[in-house]
């Protein structure tokens, strides 16, 4: 059958394939519901939810993967129509796979992913909060918060190096800018952050979360902003004036070469002369033990690439200096730093 599989993808073919999954997924999911409802032993039910979320996350989707390495997205919206209702009235499963706002990764998913919980409430059922629980403690999410953190330390240390005017691109949450703002030494006097979204909900929801922490002398300015268009116009990001720091850290894993070569050199020429910019992006690991999970299990697709990659990107936006790459703890995301020579 596997061969079969392997040769073809007719509608038979992946429909049978998928539903085998779904049906032994929902019965082991059921099992588990029964299970959480009674007396039930706790160590049994964390050990039969491990092994379902496994069997759904990981195993169900690198199967899939392996047997239509070429699918289209019928497929996988197939697999996703079947495998959701088992999973429940979840939250932040269902947000990321339903893209309310025309994507996976909007403000509100990735502040479910900052926060290691889902937002506002978690569901209400056993089962559908343990799958939220689940995925928000994949490799996947936990370096998204390492991210976070990288993001955090460099924003504390250029303001601490004297970095005033700073610029976030596809800003979401701001919750980096929370959690600053929120440190013993947080930024006072005269530091400006400028944050671009396309997205008037993502504005909304970074202003009502920074307002309360803003101190004296610290300024947020918010602008709607189409990244994708400026970028093509290889126009300065903004006409508010050079920026000593510059950071990108969840839209370029969305941008193919041409774009993302064309926001840099929109970038460069919105730094003020010895500015940074900061830029994060998903790295293309054959080992990644996520991608395949995100793919099927939540169409969420993402733009990977390669250090060399990274370094051709940034070559062909005629960088000058170059880039040094590091990488999170986990070593599923770079962690770009870009000067612009004094």
């Amino acid at each position: 059958m596997n061969k079969k599989h392997r040769t073809s993808v007719g509608t038979d073919s992946w429909k049978t394939a998928i539903d085998r999954i779904a049906v032994n997924a929902a019965a082991t999911v059921a099992e588990l519901g029964e299970t959480c409802a009674g007396e039930w032993d706790q160590a049994c039910a964390e050990n039969l939810f491990t092994e379902t979320m496994i069997a759904l996350w990981r195993k169900g989707a690198n199967r899939l993967q392996h047997l239509f390495p070429h699918s289209n997205a019928a497929i996988k919206q197939y697999y996703l129509s079947r495998i959701t209702p088992i999973l429940g009235a979840t939250v932040f499963h269902c947000r990321a796979s339903e893209k309310p706002c025309g994507y996976a990764g909007d403000y509100l998913t990735m502040d479910m992913i900052y926060c290691g919980k889902p937002l506002p409430i978690g569901a209400s059922h056993p089962v559908s909060a343990r799958v939220d629980s689940f995925i928000l403690d994949t490799s996947v999410a936990r370096a998204c918060r390492n991210r976070h953190d990288w993001l955090v330390g460099e924003l504390e240390s250029h303001w601490g190096n004297g970095d005033r005017h700073v610029a976030s691109l596809a800003c979401g949450p701001c919750r980096e800018i929370k959690t600053l703002l929120n440190l013993h030494r947080a930024p006072h006097d005269g530091q400006v952050f400028d944050l671009f979204d396309f997205d008037d909900a993502a504005l909304e929801y970074a202003r009502a979360l920074l307002e309360p922490d803003l101190k004296d002398g610290v300024q947020c300015n918010f602008y709607k902003v189409n990244l994708f268009k400026t970028a093509l116009s290889r126009k300065p990001i903004s006409n508010a004036g050079a920026f000593d720091l510059i950071y990108c850290t969840g839209f370029a894993d969305y941008l193919d070469d041409r774009v993302l070569v064309r926001l840099l050199e929109g970038i460069y020429e919105s730094l003020a002369p010895g500015g940074t910019l900061l830029l994060a992006q998903f790295l293309d690991r054959q080992d990644h033990p996520d991608r395949n999970a995100m793919e099927w299990c939540m169409n969420w697709d993402l733009i990977y690439r390669t250090e060399e990659q990274l370094n051709n990107v940034f070559s062909q936006a005629r960088w000058d200096g170059g880039v040094q790459i590091d990488k999170e703890p986990l070593g599923l995301i770079a962690l770009c730093r870009a000067r612009k020579p004094k």
